[in-house]
């Protein structure tokens, strides 16, 4: 489960970032994370839950947006969402396809007091 280590991560930045502005309340995470991260949000969610029990973090709302798998034929120029990994053009069947988002994963915002 590599969402624990990234729930950690999040909470390092964000403690980091708390202290430079002198905050003591953290109240919500914006994360944007994209569709081939393989990141499980239920997951996720659970972890921070986990890992702020019983600290001044406990009870932090975390809100996700998800992008999705879109990728770019290099052939055509064509852009389409790429589904179960089928990284094939949908209009010209190539297999020369960049991906241009769905790889995302930082925090957007946090709301802090």
């Amino acid at each position: 489960m590599h969402e624990m280590g990234i729930a950690l991560n999040i909470l390092d930045i964000v403690k980091q970032e708390m202290d430079s502005y002198g905050a003591e309340k953290l109240i919500s995470i914006c994360l944007v994370v994209g569709e081939f991260t393989a990141i499980a949000h239920h997951s996720l969610t659970f972890c921070l839950e986990i890992i702020t029990k019983d600290t001044p973090f406990e009870g932090v709302r975390l809100e996700i947006e998800q992008i999705p798998l879109i990728g770019r034929c290099i052939n055509c120029k064509n852009e389409f969402a790429i589904e179960g990994n089928r990284f094939i053009c949908t209009k010209c069947s190539s297999k020369a396809i960049e991906t241009i988002s769905g790889r995302e994963l930082f925090i957007k915002e946090i709301e802090i007091d």
